[in-house]
């Protein structure tokens, strides 16, 4: 459910489709991952 929400916001951050290189991009998809297991764990916990 989170994870949705997490790359919609991270496709309105990057306004054009950018195109990254290998370190730029595993450390963008990194951080969605830890923002997804964060807001899912605090929603877990919440609820």
């Amino acid at each position: 459910m989170i994870h949705i929400l997490v790359m919609r916001t991270g496709q309105q951050l990057f306004t054009v489709s950018p195109r990254l290189d290998s370190a730029p991009a595993l450390a963008a998809t990194t951080a969605a991952f830890l923002v997804s297991l964060g807001l899912a764990w605090a929603l877990y916990v919440v609820v």
